[in-house]
């Protein structure tokens, strides 16, 4: 089996941020997209699953907004019994 799903979230669309003294629109945007597969046989499952996560509350080395690197790699085993 395999499958993907998109995430989008963002939590305050009026907010704000101070940058070199000039305030200028925020966006807490979360977005997601999984990609995932799994062998299933009748003792159970093993799943995997890839997350690319876009973060924008990350600041480079400038202080200027960029996305933070948290994408995730996921293993997961499922038994019946």
């Amino acid at each position: 089996m395999v499958g993907f799903r998109s995430d989008y979230y963002n939590p305050d669309l009026d907010s704000t941020d101070t940058q070199v003294a000039v305030i200028v629109p925020q966006h807490f945007i979360y977005q997601t997209s999984a990609f995932t597969a799994a062998l299933t046989s009748a003792p159970g499952r093993l799943i995997v699953e890839y997350d690319v996560n876009h973060n924008h509350l990350g600041r480079d080395e400038a202080g200027l907004p960029t996305n933070l690197k948290d994408n995730a790699f996921f293993v997961r085993g499922e038994a019946k019994f």
